[in-house]
């Protein structure tokens, strides 16, 4: 699914585009917060103030 996924997105618009883009971001702050729930705090208050 990931692959049909990828090609739909690339062929229709050449990519992700606007907050979409900041996926990743929201993973690895998961991660950090499941790891370490005190640092993941501080990253997530530091990415509201300064975006």
């Amino acid at each position: 699914m990931s692959d049909s996924f990828t090609d739909y997105h690339l062929a229709n618009g050449g990519g992700t585009s606007g907050p979409s883009s900041d996926w990743w971001k929201w993973v690895l702050l998961a991660v950090v917060v499941g790891v370490c729930p005190p640092i993941g705090i501080i990253i997530f208050l530091g990415v509201l103030i300064f975006g």
